[in-house]
């Protein structure tokens, strides 16, 4: 178990709008109700009324009581338990160099033994988004487009076998956490939250109506588990694109009711979120804009959780013309880490940090970073060449990028996701944006 002086914990998440019709006669919702009997009882009486007791004791007591109890009460569960599988990075392979909607592989690579497994019978969307959580690898994907349900696939990382839990029709799964003893996943689109147990049979709703946008869903797309408290971030955007003011949730878990919620000031939470003992701190991504490019609107925002207020954005993109492709919060570093590309053009990495958005490292790369994070001392990216073709796993020396290890992969990387070994919860570091 990793001892982390500042940062609590860690939860997070990645989101893609793949633009999907939202249904809107969703009208589910979770059982709140909290449990307030209080037992009133009271004990036998065992006094008999009008007895006056004169008599005086005069015994004395001179014994000194030197027992000393040695029993130890046995620890309160954790809240939340994070990844406890193998370290692992968990890819999304795409044979082919199309959208990113073509069938694509899942691999999941053990760094300490440089050796890489696919997991057998199985194809998703390229963009499927890949997360860890409990003992497992997470794929979560939207199939409407084909006229399929969506569904979640728990992937065990030791065996490379995987099991499939069903969502529905338009539930566009986004990210999914472990909650005390179930799964809670976002859906971006429904206006509610979906649990499971460990096994995938579904549990009762958590509904997020009164947080809806004019579409009737705020498009929920993170959560993020720090003690008894969750925390989970709305994008809140109408299907034609329209942003409505994102938002981020406080819930309490003994009761599942929302306590607090935030407006943020950034337009688009990708739904990683890290907290310390007095803020949290939200991601913002770089979104589309109207011509199609990607606009220099991401960052990292800082809520202050005493008021449950928005600080703002500060570190922002758009003050040095950055375009996002990638980024993860690291617990280990209390850093945000990008993959971008610069004013120029030109890709590179770079390193802020959280406390105050002080530049920590900033070294070019050769090709576009498309996903990034931090595992045993190693920063991982996945890089693909901007004319074209497949990619690579990278590892490189987190202070000056020098290159350690490459692992070529058959094609272009569509997600990825760095599984943590650890009693504390890890973030995943997303999916390449649209």
């Amino acid at each position: 178990m990793r001892t982390l002086p500042l940062f609590l914990l860690l939860a997070a998440c990645s989101s893609t709008d793949d633009g999907a019709a939202k249904a809107g006669d969703d009208t589910a919702s979770a059982d709140t109700d909290a449990d307030t009997d209080a037992d009133t009882g009271k004990g036998e009486d065992t006094s008999k009324e009008g007895d006056t007791d004169t008599d005086a004791d005069t015994d004395s007591d001179t014994d000194a009581d030197t027992d000393t109890d040695t029993d130890t009460d046995p620890p309160a569960p954790a809240a939340y338990t994070g990844y406890l599988g193998p370290t692992r990075i968990a890819l999304l392979v795409d044979g082919a160099t199309g959208s990113g909607l073509n069938p694509s592989s899942v691999v999941l690579y053990d760094p300490a033994t440089g050796t890489s497994s696919t997991v057998s019978g199985l194809t998703v969307r390229g963009d499927a988004i890949v997360d860890c959580a409990g003992d497992a690898v997470f794929v979560l994907e939207s199939r409407g487009a084909e006229g399929l349900t969506d569904r979640i696939l728990r992937v065990d990382p030791t065996a490379a076998t995987y099991a499939e839990w069903n969502l529905g029709s338009n539930f566009q799964p986004r990210d999914v956490a472990l909650v005390l003893d179930e799964y809670w996943v976002a859906n971006w689109g429904k206006s509610r939250l979906s649990t499971f147990d460990a096994d995938g049979t579904a549990g009762p709703f958590f509904s997020l109506d009164a947080y809806a946008d004019a579409d009737g869903i705020p498009e929920a797309n993170g959560i993020f588990v720090s003690g008894p408290t969750a925390y989970v971030t709305l994008a809140r955007q109408s299907a034609d694109g329209t942003r409505n003011g994102a938002k981020v949730l406080e819930i309490a878990l003994d009761s599942k009711t929302v306590t607090r919620s935030a407006d943020l000031a950034g337009s688009y939470p990708s739904g990683k979120m890290l907290g310390s003992a007095d803020a949290l701190f939200v991601h913002l991504r770089s979104t589309p804009s109207p011509d199609g490019s990607l606009a220099t609107d991401g960052g990292v925002e800082r809520v202050e959780t005493a008021g449950f207020t928005s600080e703002g954005l500060f570190v922002e993109d758009a003050t040095a013309a950055n375009r996002q492709t990638a980024a993860s919060l690291d617990p280990f570093q209390f850093a945000a880490w990008f993959g971008r590309t610069n004013s120029s053009g030109a890709a590179e990495v770079a390193a802020v940090a959280l406390l105050d958005g002080t530049p920590l490292q900033t070294w070019p790369v050769a090709d576009q970073v498309t996903g990034i994070g931090a595992a045993d001392g190693t920063l991982w990216t996945a890089e693909t060449p901007f004319t074209g073709g497949s990619s690579a796993l990278v590892g490189r020396v987190p202070l000056d990028g020098t290159e350690t290890t490459r692992v070529a992969q058959s094609g272009v990387i569509r997600g990825f996701a760095i599984c943590v070994q650890s009693s504390e919860p890890v973030v995943d570091t997303g999916t390449p944006p649209e």
